[in-house]
């Protein structure tokens, strides 16, 4: 397993990054960023292994970190994932040292890392960062909720697209890149079945999918092939950090 590497990039400022820590008070948010250090994620590098102890928090900038369980006869199925709307360590500020998950890095980026007793006494000085992950919590069940929603109700088309536009919403880019096995794991099903479905999008000129590398062609026409769970998900996100 490879470590997670410091960028060597100046650091990133929040203002352009992370949506959790501008809303925070700008005082709040810069202590945040002296505090933490910028790193690159680089797929497909693990953050926490399931039950191992969190020794780091992290606000993504730019990228996609994945939250999956593992099943003991081998397959993982997605459980949720995290961008520049949040924050992964939330288990950390509500008192659990431990991962419930399998956490690594999706689609690579950048982001802000804080040792977690760092984090911790940051929390405790400073109500307003408390405040703002609390509220910040209640988001992100509530798309793991809606994910669960679209996982049984909704086809794999509907799906593939729905990830496919979060995924373009955090990285900030129409172009990135991504493995069939990863698109499998996200949405459940077999290799072949993503194959096929990124096929059907690719003639029908919503995206290109090519050596592991996706295009967003049009986006218009993907959120009109989406299911409705892609802009559910979004508003609650946008009046969260309204």
């Amino acid at each position: 397993m490879r470590r997670i590497r410091r960028s060597v990039a100046d650091r990133p400022e929040t203002s352009t990054g992370n949506r959790l820590l501008e809303a925070l008070p700008s005082g709040v948010s810069a202590e945040v960023t002296r505090l933490a250090d910028p790193v690159e994620l680089r797929v497909p590098d693990r953050i926490y292994e399931r039950d191992g102890r969190i020794t780091h928090v992290y606000f993504p900038l730019v990228g996609v970190v994945s939250f999956v369980i593992p099943m003991s006869d081998g397959p993982s199925a997605e459980a949720a994932t995290v961008g520049n709307e949040g924050f992964v360590g939330l288990a950390l500020h509500h008192g659990i040292e431990t991962s419930g998950h399998q956490v690594f890095i999706q689609v690579a980026g950048r982001a802000l890392r804080m040792d977690a007793a760092t984090f911790t006494d940051l929390v405790k000085r400073e109500p307003a960062l408390g405040d703002v992950l609390n509220r910040y919590c209640q988001g992100f069940t509530e798309q793991v909720s809606q994910s669960t929603a679209c996982a049984h109700l909704h086809g794999v088309e509907q799906r593939m697209c729905r990830w496919l536009l979060m995924t373009q919403d955090r990285v900030g880019s129409s172009r990135f890149s991504l493995t069939q096995e990863f698109l499998a794991q996200m949405l459940g099903v077999r290799r072949a079945t993503v194959n096929g479905v990124a096929g059907l999008l690719q003639k029908a000129g919503l995206v290109m999918y090519q050596r592991g590398e996706m295009t967003i062609l049009s986006r218009a026409a993907m959120e009109n092939a989406t299911c409705e769970c892609y802009a559910v998900v979004k508003r609650r996100y946008e009046a969260l950090w309204a």
